[in-house]
């Protein structure tokens, strides 16, 4: 019996080992990797970013990547889609597309996850404000590209054999982007106004909806809309403009008024007047946006007509000229 019951012990041991199998090597995603930015969130212009004037300021960047493992260099051990940030500065004119040694991207900053910062102080210059740069006569603006690279280095490729980066281009400046110049700007027009229908009426702060609550006629700027009539805004010292907003009196609008329908924005270079842009066929509120963005102590709108609205003849009305220097911006 015990023989037999030592047998027992030993044979079934080893048949519980023979059942057992290796389990599965975890290789990580398979799937085509992907990367985009996220914030700051892609649009079809530059991005526009204050970062004030500190020295060691920095940008907080978010990736968005996907079917990628992203672990610190020398990590990565079994898996096959895995590596880390790494995040460039280019040159004016852009990160070259092929490898130029006159144009080389510079390595500001490596991260192992999706946020990755920009670091200021690593600039050699650090503002730019979307004019026309001097060297490559295009607007002057700071490339920003995010290469997704193995433990080596080396840039990876997603499954089409395209490289696995992304670009964005920033608009640096020192104010807030969005803050309008407009408050600190006198405003003239070339024709008369009238009784609470002054040119300071489209810096003043009061919008069409506080307007039209006080009663009709109780502020805003009434256009001179005869041929060759203009509005204008000045300022002390130069500014530098991206992009403007016109609050206007809408055809739709209860008081008997109108918008401006068509005008050329044109700023003064120091002793001329430049056109900066057009525009045509306006009823209601409306933006700008000017690329490459300019610098000058006189704005204005030229040769405005008012929109054809239901009374015909009635002159425009605008509440407030907002204008700012960065892109996009509204009230």
């Amino acid at each position: 019996m015990l023989r037999r019951a030592l047998l027992v012990l030993v044979v079934l041991p080893l048949a519980a080992c023979g059942d057992e199998e290796a389990a599965p090597i975890d290789v990580g995603p398979t799937g085509n990797p992907t990367i985009a930015f996220k914030a700051p969130a892609p649009t079809e212009g530059p991005v526009c970013i204050s970062i004030g004037d500190a020295v060691d300021a920095r940008v907080p960047i978010v990736m968005d990547v996907q079917q990628f493992v992203l672990r610190p260099p020398g990590t990565c051990e079994q898996f096959e889609q895995c590596g880390h940030l790494a995040l460039y500065t280019c040159p004016p004119g852009g990160c070259p597309a092929e490898p130029d040694p006159s144009k080389s991207p510079v390595l500001n900053n490596e991260s192992s996850v999706r946020s990755i910062d920009l670091l200021l102080e690593k600039l050699a210059d650090r503002y730019h404000d979307n004019t026309l740069h001097a060297a490559t006569m295009q607007p002057d603006l700071l490339q920003v590209r995010v290469d997704v690279v193995n433990d080596a280095g080396a840039l990876e490729l997603d499954h089409e054999k395209q490289p696995l980066r992304a670009e964005v281009a920033l608009m640096t400046i020192a104010p807030a982007c969005c803050a309008n110049l407009a408050a600190e700007a006198t405003a003239t027009q070339s024709g008369a106004g009238g009784v609470g229908f002054t040119p300071a009426s489209w810096n003043d702060g009061e919008t069409e909806e506080e307007c039209v609550a006080a009663g009709c006629g109780s502020c805003g700027g009434l256009v001179d809309n005869a041929s060759g009539s203009w509005i204008q805004y000045e300022w002390a010292e130069p500014v530098t403009i991206g992009s403007m907003w016109l609050d206007m009196h809408a055809c739709s609008s209860a008081c008997e008024a109108s918008a401006l329908a068509s005008g050329t924005v044109e700023y003064w270079d120091g002793s001329a007047w430049q056109t900066a842009q057009s525009f045509t066929d306006q009823s209601d509120d409306f933006g700008l946006v000017f690329s490459p963005a300019f610098e000058t102590t006189m704005l204005r709108i030229n040769d405005i007509t008012a929109a054809p609205c239901a009374t015909q003849g009635v002159p425009a009305v605008v509440y407030e000229w907002y204008v700012y220097p960065g892109v996009d911006c509204h009230p």
